[in-house]
């Protein structure tokens, strides 16, 4: 577990998918992964997440403000599947997570994006039409 920086509240996710990263990299390399690295795997499986959610989630759940408690715990469990063979096929095994929690919290954080998208964009339509 990533401890916090002030010991209270939990560590931000950017710093806990570092952690994951450097867990996964470290399995078969002998040093960490660069600051650079890291960002950019970080946004590799955020790209992922927005595919899956594009291309799934969005096809079965049409409600652009829908939020990931919304969807079927049956319906969870397949996208983050999905999810996590994209990932491994681009070499970031987050399967191994402990309760798909690499794919649960990235598709919740894509869930989370294209929602506040979706209400900024209702909310500039809306102002044009006024």
């Amino acid at each position: 577990m990533v401890p916090s920086k002030d010991g209270g509240r939990s560590a931000p996710l950017t710093e806990k998918y570092d952690a994951l990263l450097n867990y996964l990299h470290m399995r078969n390399n002998e040093h960490p992964l660069t600051s650079e690295e890291l960002a950019d795997q970080r946004k590799e499986l955020k790209r992922l997440a927005r595919k899956v959610k594009l291309s799934t989630i969005d096809e079965d759940y049409p409600n652009p403000e829908k939020e990931w408690k919304d969807v079927a715990n049956p319906d969870k469990e397949y996208y983050m599947g999905l999810l996590e063979i994209e990932a491994h096929k681009n070499k970031l095994d987050i399967y191994l997570c402990k309760a798909n929690w690499g794919a649960r919290n990235l598709l919740q954080e894509a869930c989370k994006i294209g929602r506040m998208t979706a209400k900024r964009t209702r909310i500039e339509r809306d102002k044009m039409v006024s």
